[in-house]
């Protein structure tokens, strides 16, 4: 009878040691170990693969990687001096109590700045030009009114909509990629009787590393996770639920993602200045005619000169859409390291190709719709 060659050759054929000890059974001893074989390779694949995920984690885009601006701005033309004269119905001096479009409860040192009065529906241009500004007691009290009619627009008449979001952040000490993605975004609102949550659905159009990839996340559903699928590799084979402020989902981001949207955007912009008007350090240009991708804008500039600790920014752009009173656009510089350098951007965003009221279902923030590319588990 053949033996296998770990058997010692003392043991007898029927599983019995010659000495009398009890016998040993060959097959269980097989199984253990082959069993044993599994757990091995089960464990060294596990190791590889979190080491794969590690290093996709950790790369850095090589430094030429950062691609140009994408999105369209014409500057405003150039008219001759003499015949310059401020857009809108109002001037500086037809002006009413700040506070009529600023809720003193929200911010009660703003009730003695003046904005302009006018007739029939309050537009951009009623509200800010740069001769409002010098009249006005602070010079973000203008930006402030610009700031509380966006958020008014937007809770009123806005439930949804659909767009590009073209963002770049300066992060880790470098700027990173620029980021191309299509958007589905859903306000908190109620609808015939019923609460519909906040929702967001992105699609990855670049960089190159990221095309394709998919994003959802509802608030107050999946256990506050978002629910993605990488671009391609093995990765995309499997749905993955984040953390939205955790490492992995906040990978090239620096805002979580509940934080997204113009909405949001404006709310931000809208604290901070009101946290920047207790400093006299503050210098704002208007300009009218300025067009974001084809769309007639105000760029409203937000300057501090003196880097301090109550600062987010030393130069602030914002483009705000004149027709529909939002704002399309946001970019934000640090303080140049020498005054003959250009301000460095550390972060812009911009929302361009916008649909509004679209009338987003629940079926646009599920991973299980067909016009999506989730993988099914």
């Amino acid at each position: 009878m053949n033996r296998p060659e770990h058997i010692s050759k003392t043991d007898s054929p029927d599983g019995a040691s010659g000495n009398g000890e009890k016998p040993v059974d060959w097959q269980a001893q097989l199984r253990k170990r082959r069993i044993s074989r599994r757990r091995v390779i089960l464990a060294l694949s596990l190791s590889l693969l979190g080491g794969v995920l590690l290093i996709w984690f950790m790369q850095s885009p090589p430094e030429d990687a950062v691609e140009s601006h994408t999105v369209h701005i014409q500057p405003a033309e150039v008219e001759p001096e003499n015949d310059v004269e401020v857009v809108g119905a109002a001037t500086a001096e037809a002006a009413v109590p700040l506070n009529e479009l600023i809720d003193p409860v929200q911010d009660p040192n703003l009730t003695e700045a003046e904005v302009p009065a006018v007739d029939g529906p309050v537009m951009i241009e009623d509200l800010i030009s740069q001769p409002l500004v010098e009249a006005a007691e602070h010079p973000l009290d203008p930006v402030l009114a610009v700031a509380k009619l966006s958020m008014d627009e937007i809770d009123q008449r806005i439930d949804d909509y659909s767009c590009v979001i073209t963002s770049q952040v300066f992060l880790h000490g470098r700027l990173d990629k620029e980021r191309r993605m299509r958007a589905k975004i859903r306000h908190a609102h109620e609808k015939d009787g019923e609460s519909k949550p906040f929702g967001v659905y992105l699609e990855f159009l670049s960089p190159r590393s990221l095309v394709g990839q998919e994003v959802i996340w509802v608030e107050g559903q999946n256990d506050g996770k978002l629910v993605a699928h990488a671009a391609s590799g093995f990765l995309r084979v499997k749905r993955m639920h984040l953390t939205p402020d955790g490492p992995l989902a906040m990978r090239g981001s620096k805002y979580p993602i509940w934080d997204i949207g113009f909405r949001n955007l404006i709310g931000k912009m809208y604290e901070i200045g009101c946290c920047d008007r207790d400093d006299e350090d503050c210098l704002v240009n208007v300009t009218q005619g300025v067009k974001v991708e084809g769309r007639p804008c105000t760029l409203i500039e937000i300057k501090h000169e003196q880097e301090k600790e109550v600062f987010q920014f030393h130069l602030a752009k914002i483009y705000v859409d004149n027709e529909r009173k939002i704002p399309i656009g946001y970019e934000g510089y640090s303080w140049p390291a020498s005054p003959d350098e250009e301000p460095p951007l550390m972060e812009k965003f911009y929302y361009t190709d916008m649909n509004l009221n679209v009338g987003l279902k629940d079926a646009d923030f599920d991973p299980d719709n067909p016009d999506y590319r989730y993988p099914s588990w």
